[in-house]
């Protein structure tokens, strides 16, 4: 793990302590601060998520036929 990598994750540790206080302490208050620091976990997840192989398709055509093609 990379030093980069490493303040990221605890940076995203530290986002969801407080983002636990926020909830705790103030159940019904700062709910744009709430959603703001949930996107941030989030994107900072799948910046550290393994990547998933993608699907890809391609259309061939052979002998005047249309063929669809996923992998």
């Amino acid at each position: 793990m990379t030093s980069s990598s490493s303040w990221e994750m605890q940076l995203m540790e530290t986002a969801k302590e407080e983002l636990e206080i926020l909830q705790s302490q103030y159940p019904n208050r700062f709910a744009y601060l709430k959603s703001d620091l949930q996107s941030f976990i989030s994107h900072l997840r799948e910046d550290h998520a393994p990547p998933r192989p993608s699907s890809s398709s391609s259309v061939v055509l052979t002998q005047g036929t249309l063929s669809l093609c996923v992998f």
